[in-house]
């Protein structure tokens, strides 16, 4: 059987060999959202109750998905599967009003979530051609229906809404099924739309020309636009869109990542001559394995499509890289109205189920978005292909590195990173294989297949993004560096058949995975956390190859604090998971990851537990229970409330009256001045106060500084002056009780009893995420029983180096009934 892709992701420290990284490096920025849009054909499916599982699916997965494009916001009013057949209803006749409640309403589908819309400025309604794809004689109805648009969207989202989206002029007008003019007559109507835009007097991104990168027929067509901007300097162009796919034609053989930087490059080129006065950021919107996406084809249900987008987010982040520009990339993969059986190859984020009508199973591609959340924001090292595609980051979160082996041979790897600043480091790898986090290989690999309830909920943990090894919990870095060698094996498909038949132990029997040991399935497992911990990583000869069509990705976490015990739902008692903190007076014994076993670490009597991880989600629940193994709050205490309505995503809660100490930070941006106000507020409840006589008469010293418990949530709101940082007292403490702070520019203030409506996720709370999440919650509000009373704020649970899948942030806004 031909290798099977894989891909892996994690949260370690290192760099990738040969050779070593250091942590301090900088080769530019790495931009997550340039590589988290999906698609999806036509904006009435939104509704639909698969669509809006997936939705939901994805709005759980906070910095995993980022933008959705999606078709027809202009001739709304008819699902369509494929192609556009239908004018819609947003203007059916000149003489008609424009009714645009169709497409807002769909798009609040994606705003309340988070999502960024990504709209083709498509197809016509009645009121301006016969049909959806035909061209009119003239473009003033056409013009008119786009400012429409654009007022409508600005007065139900607000212009700062509207602001980040992507605009672009129609769809491949160079493919029949889309446009029945010419390319000229595209240029015409690219020129109407762009003055319809500038005149509206709207802030928006509008690009052009969205067209199918055919073979000889992509560079043309890009070249003519490209003059055509050239002589018409005034005209709006934001960026410049196509779809070169791995395969346009039949004779292109098998997809080749190479034909996706060819188009970038030369793109890149032409723009930069003809036009060098105008900045672009490039953007392959369609940039899947193959053309078709209602056309069966099996890697986009295993390994092989995830490690296709893992290579093409290296690739284009490559470019960015080179040219000093925006070079993002997309896939159209989330169709689900298009899946019609389970597994019947359809480009889809999901799969259906016979278990029913709206029942989903995730498919491996999913967890590919779930790695890229957890890359940082700046490059460490990269390495575009044409076989080995790596990447190495760094941010908040730690460092983090993505790697796919697309062609070629078996190669060893070893991942090393100097420099490490942090004193004690965690380490875990998660994976998409053809075992790991892959439904599809559990499954049979049948194309169709079969699902029914019971097979579902057998499938359903091995859809979730899986881990290769144990968390690697509380390490010291010797001499600040790190070093691990990396096994990444290929396996046939009827051994992963064979291997998760039902009834038979996950990983035990059929064909060996390149002479790995299989193993059995287990949750991510956390082992204890001494004082000093010394890593021992294999000798040379542990080396392993490894095999083409695999991908990883690694990143590394700073971690705190000491184990705990518990078992997450799921796991059959016959493997317990148990976590437990170092017995005092020991020194624990050498941690070892033998991954050419792919064994968990072991260390003797305080080694980790013999488990290994196998699924994030069941992973998830333990790291929770561990607490500050991994920086998660533990034993922290939050303001009572009582939850009394949902409105959509929307909790809405009832605070008592509670005390809080504040401080307001100038002239800083968002994130340095939440910083700083965490300074200030950290240094009040640990010392930096004036006891208390009441204090004094419990407390063995006097008149001292008394250490005040920690509580949740951080809470960091716009203030006239800049911003202002809150924690919020424990519930035992009053005014006469609480003691007082020694630094002025610390208050104790009472927070009065409110009604709040509260929006939950996690992930970074970067400031462009907290801006999102805060009007995601506005934009909830609009319609319904509760309407925003004041300004909102954001409240954040968990120390910084928390892992970001496991942060707990919110936005917050009072409220009152409508």
């Amino acid at each position: 059987m031909p290798g099977r892709r894989a891909v892996l992701a994690g949260l370690a420290a290192a760099g990738l060999a040969p050779g070593m990284v250091s942590a301090r490096a900088s080769l530019g920025s790495f931009r997550r959202g340039d590589f988290d849009m999906v698609g999806v054909f036509d904006i009435d499916w939104l509704d639909e109750p698969r669509m809006v599982r997936m939705l939901d699916a994805m709005a759980a997965s906070p910095g995993a998905f980022g933008a959705v494009r999606v078709f027809g916001v202009l001739n709304a009013g008819q699902r369509e599967a494929t192609f556009p057949v239908s004018s819609g209803g947003t203007w059916p006749a000149p003489e008609a009003p424009m009714d645009f409640a169709a497409p807002l309403a769909a798009l609040e589908a994606l705003v309340s979530r988070g999502l960024v819309p990504f709209l083709p400025l498509a197809f016509f309604p009645a009121a301006v051609a016969p049909r959806p794809i035909d061209p009119p004689a003239e473009f003033t109805r056409w013009q008119a229906l786009v400012r429409g648009f654009l007022d409508a969207a600005v007065a139900r989202f607000g212009a700062a809404e509207v602001a980040r989206w992507w605009l672009e002029v129609w769809n491949e007008p160079n493919m029949p099924p889309f446009w029945a003019g010419d390319f000229d007559r595209y240029l015409d109507l690219y020129r109407a739309t762009a003055v319809a835009v500038r005149d509206g007097g709207h802030a928006v991104r509008l690009g052009g020309p969205v067209i199918a990168w055919m073979p000889e027929e992509g560079p043309r067509l890009m070249r003519r636009f490209l003059e055509f901007l050239r002589d018409a300097p005034d005209l709006p162009c934001d960026f410049l869109s196509y779809h070169r796919k791995g395969v346009w034609v039949e004779a292109e053989g098998a997809p080749r990542m190479a034909r996706l930087v060819e188009a970038a490059e030369a793109t890149a080129a032409m723009a930069r001559a003809l036009v060098p006065g105008r900045r672009l950021d490039l953007v392959n919107d369609e940039a899947d394995m193959k053309v078709g996406f209602d056309a069966p084809y099996a890697p986009r249900l295993d390994e092989r499509f995830p490690s296709w987008l893992a290579a093409s987010a290296i690739a284009h982040a490559a470019l960015s890289l080179r040219h000093g520009q925006r070079v993002l990339a997309a896939a159209d993969n989330a169709n689900q109205h298009l899946v019609r059986a389970p597994f019947d190859g359809r480009r889809a984020l999901f799969t259906r189920t016979d278990a029913g009508p709206a029942d989903l199973l995730k498919l491996p591609v999913f967890g590919f978005y779930e790695m890229l959340r957890l890359l940082g924001d700046r490059v460490l090292e990269i390495e575009a292909g044409p076989e080995l595609y790596r990447m190495t980051t760094t941010g908040e979160a730690g460092i983090a590195a993505l790697l796919t082996l697309q062609e070629g041979a078996a190669r060893r790897l070893r991942w090393v990173v100097q420099d490490i600043a942090w004193p004690r480091v965690n380490l875990a790898v998660f994976r998409i294989d053809g075992r790991l986090s892959n439904a599809f290989a559990a499954a049979g690999r049948a194309m169709p297949g079969r699902i029914d309830a019971a097979a579902a909920r057998r499938l359903r943990p091995v859809a979730e993004l899986g881990v290769q090894a144990p968390l690697r919990a509380g390490f010291a870095p010797r001499d600040g560096r790190v070093a691990l060698d990396l096994e990444l094996a290929a396996c046939d498909a009827a051994g992963l058949a064979d291997a998760l038949r039902p009834g038979a132990a996950r990983g035990t029997g059929g064909a060996a995975c390149r002479g790995a040991r299989r193993r059995p399935a287990a949750a991510l497992a956390a082992g204890p956390v001494p004082q000093l911990l010394r890593l021992r990583t294999p000798s040379p000869g542990r080396h392993r190859a490894v095999a083409p069509h695999c991908a990883t990705a690694l990143a590394r976490r700073r971690m705190d604090g000491h184990g705990a015990t518990g078992r997450p739902a799921g796991i059959p008692p016959a493997q317990p998971l148990r976590l437990r903190p170092p017995r005092r007076g020991r020194r624990p014994p050498p941690l070892t990851l033998d991954l050419r076993r792919r064994l968990p670490i072991s260390g003797g009597d305080e080694g980790m537990p013999r488990m290994l991880p196998r699924l994030l989600s069941a992973a998830s629940a333990l790291l929770l229970g561990a607490c500050s193994v991994i920086g998660v709050r533990s034993g922290t205490e939050e303001p009572r409330f009582e939850v009394i309505g949902q409105q959509g995503p929307v909790e809405i809660r009832r605070y008592a009256p509670r005390l809080a100490a504040e401080t307001t930070v100038a002239d800083a941006a968002e994130e340095a001045a939440r910083r700083e106000g965490f300074r200030r507020l950290a240094g009040f409840i640990f010392g930096a106060n004036r006891g208390q006589a009441r204090i004094a008469m419990t407390a063995p010293v006097a008149q001292s500084p008394e250490r005040i418990a920690m509580t949740a949530p951080v809470v960091q709101e716009a203030a006239a002056e800049g911003w202002t940082i809150r924690f919020f007292m424990p519930a035992r403490y009053t005014h006469e009780t609480l003691p007082q702070p020694e630094d002025a520019r610390v208050t104790i203030v009472e927070v009065p009893a409110a009604t709040m409506a509260v929006l939950r996720y996690s992930g970074i709370p970067s400031a462009s995420t907290v801006a999102t999440r805060r009007a995601a919650l506005l934009a909830a509000l609009r319609d319904g029983p509760w309407q925003p009373a004041g300004a909102a704020e954001d409240w954040f649970y968990d120390p910084p180096w928390t892992l970001p899948p496991l942060r707990r942030n919110e936005a917050v806004v009072p409220v009152t009934p409508r």
